[in-house]
């Protein structure tokens, strides 16, 4: 997954910040889902027809159990699915 971190404040100062995603889906999120829909407002007004706000944020997700990872995580998930290497350094 690629994902990035910008602020509501760096997004409404500057939507060109994502001017190589503009034909791109972007979901943006925030923990109430009301600062993200506003961005996502924004970012359509600037042109980025498909961005979407993740109804009612990460608490209505966390609320349906829904996963959550952290990027400690997706690290740690990398690593394992790098597979193993002998001792030359090569997968076996």
């Amino acid at each position: 997954m690629n994902s990035r971190n910008h602020t509501a404040a760096a997004l409404k100062d500057n939507p060109e910040l994502l001017a190589k995603q503009r034909k791109k889906t972007l979901l943006l999120v925030c923990d109430n889902g009301i600062a993200s829909g506003r961005s996502a407002a924004e970012l359509r007004k600037a042109g980025f027809e498909q961005a979407f706000s993740l109804r009612g944020g990460l608490n209505a997700w966390r609320q349906e159990n829904l996963p959550v990872t952290r990027a400690e995580d997706r690290q740690k998930q990398k690593q394992k699915a790098g597979g193993r290497k002998n001792d030359k350094g090569a997968a076996a």
